[in-house]
């Protein structure tokens, strides 16, 4: 299982550091193609983590999931930015079967709307209105949105 501590030094170093070897891989301009399969893994297991204690109250607090934030977008491979996106979802959603931390959540997603700024906002809409992407893009870019619009009036 995964840790349950808020604190737990573990996760907090990892979801770090994966989050600054994504940002890496993004920024490569030789090889784009297989940067972005790279990532998709990683990407995979900073989405589990992120539904730790500890990975959903700090990553927001970490330079390189802000870094990350922008480049999300300009993933071409489906599957890595699935779950980019998946990883996102839980950070702007909460965590599932544990009470509402209203502040938290309220942060979170003010910090990523912010680091994205509104290029984030017209990427999630475009994804949902592209008649070409993925049915996986479509439901992720949803949820995001759905988590933000439809949650509840405090944290919108």
């Amino acid at each position: 299982g995964l840790p349950t501590g808020e604190k737990d030094k573990q996760v907090l170093g990892s979801i770090g550091s994966l989050w600054g070897l994504v940002a890496w891989l993004l920024e490569c301009k030789k090889d784009r193609h297989l940067a972005e399969q790279a990532a998709g893994p990683i990407l995979q297991t900073l989405h589990r983590l992120s539904k730790t204690p500890a990975g959903y109250r700090n990553s927001i607090e970490l330079a390189t999931f802000l870094d990350c934030v922008p480049l999300l977008l300009t993933i071409g491979d489906a599957f890595s930015k699935f779950w980019g996106f998946r990883a996102m979802t839980v950070l702007l959603s909460g965590l599932p079967g544990k009470l509402r931390d209203k502040e938290v959540e309220y942060v979170n997603k003010s910090v990523i709307f912010k680091a994205g700024g509104p290029r984030l906002v017209h990427g999630l809409v475009l994804s949902l209105l592209d008649q070409g992407a993925s049915d996986l893009i479509r439901m992720v870019m949803s949820d995001i949105l759905q988590s933000v619009l439809c949650s509840f009036a405090d944290t919108t």
